[in-house]
């Protein structure tokens, strides 16, 4: 009995010193590591940089505290910059193939595009990210922020949500992404009508998107993008923004002239609000619109709430919206004019 203690004893003081080497050996080349795929390479978008470096976490995590990190991305027509006074990436030390990401309450952007400067400072009650990674290219990401606030340079009002969770994997065997997105309580600068305003208690999108995205200019690569077949499957929408309430399924692309083009079902809460913001943006003249909220009110029901609600087509084609057989407004291109970046 005792000599089977002893040899237990022995074994385990064997393993935590073997595992106390390994966890030092591993903590001392972390940051090389780091740096080494981090560093600028051939056909490589993207590059970053950091100063001190400071590993803890032992014995069963490893957690790099990175000083002054830098990312940068290059573009055709131009770059952006992302800067913050530390990042943490944690990993377990038997497997490099995931990592996490903390993120500092406070951080910039900066972004040029065909020469010109723009800026912004984000702060944040937590920001996180999940990346695992095979092949040497991140398979799947998933971010979470709360109480984010897009804090804009050129004296524009801020951009903010309680909570922004945004998830993306790469699919098996085919060139198509699962995108997850959620936004609850978004505020911005209202530039509607009313009774909307500007505050988006839910946008929750979860989508398929398909089809290779080249390099290049923007405009172009979504211009390949939509020549090669790419679409965007939309498993589920649902949007809150009082009084509209809008859930549905459907895909999407773009046409000729970068305008949406798709097809949906949704089920509609608000439409007469609706209506009238297309009329007062000048989207429909005041007969379009008249005969628009005419005939919903015809093919509408009533729910339990007392609430006029819509379960109809919706499609977007030649530039126009229609719910049904009745166009509801015009849609521009998603590119504003000049955008190249």
């Amino acid at each position: 009995m005792r000599r089977t203690i002893l040899l237990t004893a022995c074994l385990t003081a064997f393993l935590a010193a073997g595992w106390t080497a390994y966890w030092f050996v591993m903590a001392g080349r972390a940051a090389d590591w780091i740096a080494v795929w981090a560093a600028p390479a051939p056909g490589k978008a993207w590059h970053g940089s950091f100063g001190a470096s400071e590993v803890s976490g032992f014995p069963f995590s490893m957690d790099v505290h990175l000083a002054e990190p830098q990312v940068t991305w290059d573009g055709r027509s131009g770059g952006a910059v992302w800067q913050g006074a530390w990042l943490v990436a944690s990993f377990r030390p038997w497997s490099l193939a995931s990592f996490d990401i903390e993120l500092p309450p406070e951080h910039y952007v900066s972004l040029v595009e065909d020469g010109n400067l723009r800026m912004a400072a984000l702060t944040m009650t937590s920001g996180t990210a999940h990346v695992a990674i095979a092949d040497n290219r991140a398979q799947t990401v998933r971010t979470a922020f709360t109480d984010l606030v897009i804090d804009f340079a050129q004296n524009q009002a801020p951009v903010a949500a309680e909570r922004l969770q945004l998830d993306v994997a790469a699919l098996a065997d085919e060139a198509a992404w699962a995108i997850l997105l959620r936004v609850e309580n978004a505020r911005f600068h209202s530039q509607v009508p009313e009774p909307f305003n500007g505050e988006v208690p839910l946008l929750v999108a979860d989508l398929t998107l398909r089809g290779d995205i080249p390099e290049g200019p923007l405009e172009q690569r979504l211009a390949a993008w939509r020549d090669n077949g790419g679409v965007i499957d939309v498993h589920a929408l649902k949007l809150v923004w009082p009084p509209l309430d809008i859930a549905g399924e459907g895909s999407l692309s773009l046409d000729r002239e970068m305008r949406p083009l798709g097809a949906f079902t949704a089920d509609v809460v608000g439409y007469r609000e609706m209506v009238e913001a297309f009329e007062a943006m000048g989207r429909m003249t005041r007969n379009q619109a008249m005969m628009a909220t005419a005939g919903m009110d015809v093919i509408a029901t009533t729910d339990a709430q007392g609430n006029k609600r819509l379960n109809v087509p919706l499609s977007m084609q030649d530039g126009h919206l229609f719910v049904g057989p009745l166009m509801l407004g015009d849609l521009p291109p998603i590119l504003p004019e000049g955008a190249s970046f």
